[in-house]
This record gives structure tokens, C-alpha cells and sequence, in this order.
């Protein structure tokens, strides 16, 4: 799954954290994980997804501040959120 490009786990009821494993899905240029239960402060790990162009995790309970590393995400042009 290591080629997987776009995931959208969106409106599924996930609860908890981020799971891990997304997080070595290194050819993803989209990510959608908005709607769901994820608690817990966005991982820092996110900007191993160097990827990423679009990723969505509004109406989530995250909490505490967007983390730092997502700047390192240079392709990134779409980040849908909530304020936290």
C-alpha cells in the first residue's frame, strides 16, 4: 500500500488518534480524515507526507495548536480545519 495516493477516510466514525500507519503512506497527495471522532493533538508525524497537496481534518475534536512541522509540507495548497 506503499503506492497509495489518495485516502479519504472521511464520515466513518473513527475514534482516537491518527492511526500510525498513515503515516508511511509516503506517495499520498490527498488525505481526507474530516468528520470523524480523532481526538488528540494532530502528530507532528504528518510531515513525513511530503506528498500531500490536500489534507482535511475538520469536524474532528483535536485539540491544541496546528503543529509546526506541516510548513515543511511544500505542496501542500489545501488544509481544511477548524479552529482548535
Amino acid at each position: 500500500m506503499t503506492k497509495l495516493k489518495k485516502l479519504a477516510l472521511d464520515r466513518n466514525q473513527m475514534t482516537g488518534r491518527i492511526p500510525n500507519e498513515i503515516f508511511s503512506l509516503t506517495q499520498l497527495f490527498w488525505l481526507g480524515l474530516d468528520t470523524n471522532c480523532f481526538n488528540g493533538k494532530i502528530s507532528n508525524q504528518l510531515h513525513s507526507l511530503k506528498n500531500l497537496e490536500l489534507l482535511s481534518l475538520h469536524d474532528n475534536r483535536f485539540k491544541g495548536s496546528i503543529p509546526t512541522s506541516l510548513t515543511q509540507l511544500r505542496k501542500l495548497c489545501k488544509f481544511l480545519h477548524v479552529i482548535l
